[in-house]
């Protein structure tokens, strides 16, 4: 089992380069871990949140708006 963990300073950055799924895909974990993800349940766009074959699990920040945030994905 592969375990990786990631302080990705926003997850939003992302936009426009290689999907998520591709980027997970390379990284070739059972469990991803990204902290930081710097982003609110609105900003959350569909593809980041919801990648195919993956279970993924997010965990947003209640006192400050984009500040934090936690993003899991368990490989199935």
């Amino acid at each position: 089992m592969k375990l990786l963990t990631w302080n990705i300073n926003g997850i939003r950055a992302a936009k426009g380069k290689p999907s998520i799924k591709t980027l997970l895909d390379s990284l070739n974990a059972d469990i991803i871990c990204l902290q930081e993800t710097k982003v609110t349940r609105d900003m959350l766009d569909e593809p980041t949140a919801i990648v195919d074959g993956y279970e993924s699990y997010f965990s947003f920040s209640r006192k400050r708006s984009g500040y934090s945030g936690k993003f899991s994905l368990f490989f199935i």
